[in-house]
């Protein structure tokens, strides 16, 4: 701070060099440490920059020792290693000095706005081919906000992210007229492989049931499903902070053609999801969780695989709602909310049922009639699958399982005893209970996730198998 004339304090900024990127506050001085200790690297300072206006992104100053050179990729990949990827600084830039001030500090105003443009030292550029590689080309740089960019070049190592990834796949479907599903970019990250998947007309309608999120290591792998319509993409941090040796599938939801049978539409997803399950590994014993309603799938996809003789080694529930019983009041609750919903709703305004979805849990209600405007008849993929989902479960009863049930529990539904006791009662080899110190949308996100992935590994360590 400092004291204008007549007295008044005006506010500079933080002095512990603390910011606050996509709702994350970031330590500088924590990516600035990483990067100090690469053995190419002298000296170098970490600043968060808005260049274009909405856009904040780190950058990273960094100066070389003697007869070193930068290799971004390689930075970027070490840094991944240590630090979440919202840490990971989205443009370097290498100095021969960092700019002094009268006090001996780094002044950090003197620092230059990074270069958009590609190094001309970097020998990994390789031209677009063809129309179609040149116009997502150009997609990408506006995207990311630097180019040229090429068709080796990774996206993550450009630094993509989550959000951009959302931004990035909008601007291809109003550019080339085709959807691909955003968990794609796992499996196909360079420019290269989504101008592929751009060419072949019925990637654009695929069902993708299942995503590999992290396919390599030697471990068993897990097989998670996402909280409601949600994108395998959200288990992308607790699939890098429970370390390369461990596989993780997503179970993705698909795209939704045509009319659809509520009353079993969660069973046939649960089997479905077994079939994809099966081709990646034939035979038990499985990891199998989930998380917030992806919880209630992966009990039910437990259950399936044990009525067909198959074994668990671990069922895993994250922050899951409470069961619904038929012994229970408020699975006659939900199923009288659910008719009200779907059923009163239409006959009443005449509108047509899928403009009145309201997401339960949300305070204020998500209203997707209001979202949508006049475009309600083009509500997304997400809507949909977030609608049957719903209408799905409150149809839906949870039945007794025969082993033990993994319940992680934010402390935002620790206070609430109904869930615990619900899942209690239904668990035939009892409840492994744990609670995170976290909000139930904070679980999946850093700097949480970590104690998550921390707790889950821990599980997987003493693992026990339950067969039929």
């Amino acid at each position: 701070v400092r004291t204008l004339p007549g007295g008044a304090i005006e506010f500079l900024g933080r002095a512990d060099n603390q910011v606050k990127l996509r709702g994350f506050r970031i330590e500088l001085g924590e990516i600035e440490a990483a990067l100090a200790d690469l053995a190419s690297i002298r000296d170098v300072v970490v600043l968060m920059r808005e260049d274009i206006p909405g856009d904040s992104r780190l950058a990273a100053y960094v100066v070389l020792q003697p007869g070193e050179s930068l290799d971004v990729a390689a930075v970027r990949r070490s840094l991944r290693d240590r630090l979440p990827d919202y840490m990971v600084p989205a443009a370097f830039v290498v100095m021969d000095t960092l700019p002094l001030n009268e006090n001996g500090k780094v002044d950090r105003r003197a620092l230059p706005e990074p270069d958009a443009r590609r190094p001309e030292s970097d020998g990994q550029f390789v031209k677009p081919r063809d129309e179609t590689e040149a116009m997502l080309a150009i997609v990408w740089e506006e995207v990311l906000g630097r180019g040229p960019i090429g068709l080796r070049d990774n996206f993550f190592e450009l630094g993509g992210h989550s959000l951009l990834a959302a931004r990035l796949f909008a601007r291809m479907e109003a550019r080339f007229g085709k959807s691909l599903p955003l968990d794609s970019l796992f499996h196909a990250p360079t420019l290269e492989e989504q101008a592929g998947l751009l060419r072949e007309p019925w990637r654009a309608t695929r069902k993708r049931w299942m995503v590999a999120v992290q396919p390599s290591g030697t471990k068993p792998p897990l097989f998670f499903a996402p909280p409601a319509a949600s994108p395998a993409l959200v288990f992308a941090a607790l699939a890098r902070h429970l370390g390369k040796d461990q596989p993780l599938y997503g179970l993705a939801p698909p795209d939704i053609d045509g009319d659809v049978a509520i009353a079993t539409w969660f069973v046939d997803s649960a089997a479905r999801y077994v079939e994809e399950i099966r081709s990646v590994q034939p035979t038990g014993p499985y990891l199998v969780g989930g998380s917030c309603f992806g919880g209630l799938m992966a009990y039910e996809v437990a259950q399936l695989l044990v009525r067909q003789g198959e074994k668990i080694a671990r069922l895993v529930l994250i922050d899951p709602g409470s069961p619904l019983t038929r012994d229970s009041l408020e699975y006659y609750f939900r199923r009288g909310a659910s008719y009200c919903r779907y059923a009163l709703y239409p006959r009443l305004t005449g509108r047509p049922e899928h403009e009145y979805v309201v997401i339960p849990h949300h305070r204020p209600p998500i209203r997707f009639d209001l979202l949508y405007g006049d475009k309600r008849d083009q509500a997304p993929q997400g809507q949909k699958v977030w609608d049957l989902n719903l209408r799905g479960a409150a149809h839906h009863v949870t039945r007794p399982y025969p082993g033990e049930v993994t319940l992680i529990q934010s402390m935002q539904h620790h206070v609430l005893p109904e869930i615990q006791r619900g899942w209690s009662r239904l668990a035939g080899g009892g409840l492994d209970y744990h609670v995170i110190d976290a909000r139930h949308l904070e679980l999946l996100r850093e700097p949480k996730v970590g104690a998550l992935a921390s707790v889950i590994a821990e599980c997987l360590s003493d693992a026990s198998v339950v067969d039929a």
